[in-house]
């Protein structure tokens, strides 16, 4: 996978009007609940991982221009982006993409669950209503 440097990625977002979202659409949809049931199977909580699920698809649609480029820097049209999803290659690159995002995603969740952590017992609760 080519790096690319960013005055060149800078550039190259102002030069191409891609439809950007609909070729994510596209491209990841199929995959959407596949990382639904993984967000569940590493936190075991519903509404836990619709919160990971949505927040990691926000973020691979934010990044997902930046993928491609580092595919191929001379994309060009929303055909080009067709075209080079045709490869399996990038197939196999562009889920186990998805599902690291889902992964750090969890991870980074469960980090500020662990920092933030709320200690709801009643002596607690109590304590607090003393101080005031």
């Amino acid at each position: 996978m080519a790096t690319m440097d960013n005055t060149k990625y800078i550039e190259s977002v102002v030069e191409i009007e891609l439809n950007w979202n609909a070729q994510f659409v596209s491209h990841s949809k199929k995959h959407w609940g596949a990382m639904y049931r993984f967000s569940y199977s590493l936190c075991n909580n519903k509404v836990r991982a619709e919160d990971i699920h949505q927040t990691s698809l926000l973020k691979s649609l934010k990044a997902f221009q930046k993928f491609i480029f580092n595919y191929n820097s001379k994309i060009n049209s929303n055909e080009d982006v067709d075209a080079l999803f045709q490869s399996q290659d990038i197939q196999y690159h562009f889920k186990n993409w998805l599902f690291r995002i889902v992964k750090n995603t969890y991870i980074d969740d469960r980090e500020v669950s662990r920092k933030w952590k709320f200690d709801s017992s009643e002596e607690t609760l109590n304590s607090l209503c003393d101080d005031q």
